[in-house]
């Protein structure tokens, strides 16, 4: 699943969860598109909806939800986006996050 909002995404891993029987991966989109027409291009910064902590909690759900073999991020993720999600999925791995009390 690319680049649609990370709601979007969120669903579409429900339907992959219970119909693909081979593995899937999400790279949502998190820009905030407020005010722009559904679908039309941009060509200039569009800031994030999701700050890095919130995009890196949101992917760690998914983990433990969802049977993801890849995890990524579209239009509006920055590097800092992306190294609060490994940061937290070696938390989680390590046993520093236990995500059934948090």
């Amino acid at each position: 699943m690319n680049c649609a909002t990370i709601d979007a995404t969120e669903s579409a891993l429900r339907v992959f969860r219970e119909v693909c029987s081979i593995p899937f991966g999400a790279y949502p989109s998190i820009e905030e598109r407020r005010g722009i027409p559904e679908g039309e291009h941009v060509d200039r910064y569009v800031p994030p909806s999701v700050g890095p902590d919130v995009f890196a909690d949101r992917l760690g759900d998914w983990l433990q939800e969802f049977p993801v073999a890849i995890l990524g991020g579209c239009c509006g993720t920055s590097p800092g986006h992306l190294a609060a999600a490994r940061r937290r999925s070696m938390m989680e791995s390590s046993g520093e996050i236990d995500r059934q009390s948090a």
